[in-house]
């Protein structure tokens, strides 16, 4: 049923305390299964998680969309399955910089190509 890593996984789970019912499950991927686990014991967040702990949803995808939450942004514009994680990570940092968490160049308006702004949260 379950892979030796993924058994692994499970049994992390139990020791950490978090509840593995919600990523023990045959349809998940090894990778998958490690992004739910790690956003569990990171966000602390069951219900949070459940949200997007879902197969359709890649391992990338998962990924990206826990960065969004663990900076406590909207996660809402792009936590589709159908956007791929690349677009997610894209969306993401974009909301970021909006939100004023990060200066990116690539998205900044403040910054040119000699010097890059120092709007940077502390």
């Amino acid at each position: 049923m379950f892979s030796e890593k993924q058994q692994g996984l499970i049994e992390v789970g139990k020791d950490i305390g978090v509840d593995t019912s919600i990523y023990a499950k045959p349809e998940f991927s090894y990778e998958q299964m490690y992004e739910i686990l790690y956003a569990l014991d990171q966000l602390n967040n069951p219900e949070l998680v459940k949200k997007y702990a879902k197969p359709e949803y890649s391992a990338e995808q998962m990924s990206e969309i826990y960065y969004g939450c663990i900076e406590g942004l909207d996660v809402s514009p792009f936590d589709k399955p159908n956007i791929p994680a690349k677009k997610m990570e894209e969306l993401r940092l974009r909301q970021e910089v909006v939100e004023g968490l990060i200066c990116n160049p690539r998205f900044c308006t403040a910054c040119d190509d000699k010097t890059h702004c120092k709007k940077r949260l502390a």
